[in-house]
């Protein structure tokens, strides 16, 4: 059980208390007590308020921040008074479908490098308020490109960006396309090379080797098999057919939104809006389980790929 401080008494946190309850009652918490830039209560829903000064990093394992619009205010004096950053995180995270704050431990600990062939991994890292460990970030390549990608990676990403062309979405607006030898990366949520090289470089260099998360979507029965064979310990394809693989994950939504374009409901789980699989326990893991939606059909995989 980890023992964590409340970083807010207001909107925010009257948003997510009945999640932190659940996190107590469930035994993977103990809140210790609440603090806030004001100090109005000396007692919030059980929790004794604990002036700033007062706090005793050593006694507590995590801040929970429960405010947005002071939130990078409350990082920083977390950080001065000894706190590690990656001890601070976000209530919103509470929020998030079959959440449990000890596999989100585990998870922001593990310092996992998710690699996707379009804005899945950003999403994903986004809402889980995990620093970005992957330059694979707002954009997407061809599936061919992408499987190339992967044969080699760190050929690949010691190469140098070269800007090779314009592309463009379908409302007009412009965007570069880079090359790196022999494929192609299309930076469609950029708008200058600048803006990339800044960020590239340094997520490359956050790249965590010894924890990989490899993530393709495909509609192409191919293509899922060509993934099926790359050597990684923690990969998930997601398709909209069904298959044997065991790297395989049929999205069920697929059947049920076909008007939608496949990669839409692909990005659709991790912000919320379609409920296919328990995010914590895929990353972690490394399978799709459907264990939100249905008995998981395990015995079904024959497929060991």
């Amino acid at each position: 059980m980890y023992k964590v401080i409340i970083w807010g008494t207001g909107e925010i946190y009257n948003r997510y208390i009945n999640s932190l309850k659940l996190q107590e009652k469930s035994g993977h918490i103990e809140v210790v007590g609440i603090t806030d830039r004001d100090g109005f209560y000396k007692y919030l829903d059980g929790y004794k308020f604990i002036e700033k000064d007062q706090i005793d990093v050593k006694e507590i394992d995590y801040v929970i921040v429960a405010t947005e619009t002071y939130c990078d205010e409350v990082i920083a004096t977390a950080q001065k008074l000894g706190f590690g950053r990656e001890c601070i995180f976000p209530i919103r995270v509470f929020s998030m479908p079959c959440f449990n704050f000890e596999k989100y431990v585990e998870l922001v600990h593990s310092h996992i490098s998710i690699f996707a062939n379009d804005c899945w991994g950003g999403l994903t890292y986004h809402s889980l308020a995990l620093q970005f460990r992957s330059p694979l970030i707002n954009m997407f390549e061809s599936d061919e490109d992408y499987l190339k990608l992967l044969s080699d990676l760190k050929y690949y990403f010691s190469l140098k960006l070269q800007f090779d062309r314009w592309g463009y979405e379908s409302n007009g607006v412009a965007y570069p396309v880079c090359r790196l030898d022999d494929i192609y990366l299309y930076f469609n949520h950029y708008k200058t090379m600048q803006e990339i090289e800044n960020k590239w470089y340094d997520r490359i260099n956050r790249i965590n080797y010894d924890n990989l998360f490899i993530m393709m979507f495909t509609e192409n029965p191919s293509s899922l098999d060509v993934f099926s064979r790359l050597n990684f310990k923690k990969k998930v394809c997601f398709v909209p057919f069904e298959s044997s693989c065991r790297c395989a994950c049929t999205l069920e939504i697929a059947n049920r939104k076909k008007e939608l374009p496949f990669w839409r409901l692909v990005n659709g789980i991790p912000v919320g809006e379609y409920n296919d699989y328990d995010i914590l326990s895929l990353l972690n893991d490394g399978e799709g389980y459907h264990a939100r939606t249905t008995v998981c059909k395990g015995e079904q995989k024959v497929d060991e790929r």
